[in-house]
This record gives C-alpha cells, structure tokens and sequence, in this order.
C-alpha cells in the first residue's frame, strides 16, 4: 500500500505537479485518488522499462458528456492500452457546484491489453449547466502509471 502511495505522489509530481483549479477542492473519496487539481492531459503514454518502452501504451480519458444509457446523468469514460500486458484503469466523475468539486461516481477494470472503466451520476434540474470532470488513474505491467483528466461543461437533458 506505502509503494501504491509513493508511485501516485511520483506520478503526480511527474505529470507537472498541481495546479490551482480555482475555488475549493473536495477531499479525495479515496486516499489513492488522485485530486481533482491535478495538471494532466485527457491522454498520456504510460513509460515503460527499456524492454517495454516499444510498445505504445497509453490511457485516455474521454469528455464528460449526457448519457445515452442513464437519462438524466452524465457519464465518462476512460481507458487503458498496452498490448500483451495486464492492465487497469480507475476512473473518478467529479461534478463543480457551490466552488468546489463533488465525487459523483467511480468505475474500475482489469484487463488484458485494453481496458475501459465508466463513471456516471446525475447531472441535474433539465437545461441548466454544470462543469464536470474525469480523471483516470492507469496502469500496465511493466510501465510506470499514469493520470489523464479530462473536464467538460454540459447542459441536462
């Protein structure tokens, strides 16, 4: 558990650090979470051993949009790829309301290969607009982890 902690902290400090988000921010639901202030781009390599460092593994995480399967919320979507390895993706759905941001929902897979892990929760009263974001926390046998976010404003449906 301390090693998991120490490789977040390196993989926070490796994405560029934190920056300010603006307002406050709402704890972690999880101490392994990474914080909704965290800099990172919507996809990222994963850096792999010498031996590894070929393949083209990546995570991704996709823009907070309404959702085609639960009406009325919003969902996001992330993903892990990195062929022939064992790999994770965990994905946190955070909703901006009242200054600060809100865990709406988190989604976790294993896999082989590729992977994919949904989030989804309610996004509101009909027509109005809320900022949302995705973070995803990727994983790869092999490389060393990394984060991906990905923030959207939508109007509900």
């Amino acid at each position: 558990m301390r090693k998991l902690r120490l490789a977040v902290a390196v993989t926070i400090a490796s994405a560029g650090g934190l920056a300010a988000a603006g307002g406050v921010l709402a704890q972690a639901p999880h101490p392994l979470a990474p914080r909704t202030n965290v800099l990172a781009q919507r996809k990222a390599a994963l850096p792999g051993q010498q031996v590894n460092a070929a393949l083209r593994c990546f995570g991704q995480t996709d823009n907070p949009h309404n959702s085609r399967h639960f009406p009325g919320d919003v969902s996001v979507s992330s993903r892990t790829v990195c062929p022939g390895e064992a790999v994770t993706v965990t994905v946190w759905l955070y909703k901006r309301a009242g200054g600060s941001w809100h865990l709406l929902d988190t989604g976790s897979n294993p896999g082989v290969g590729r992977t994919q892990a949904n989030a989804h929760g309610r996004c509101g009263r009909r027509g109005t607009t809320h900022r949302f974001l995705g973070v995803g926390y990727h994983t790869a046998t092999g490389h060393a982890p990394t984060i991906t976010r990905n923030a959207q404003t939508v109007t509900c449906r």
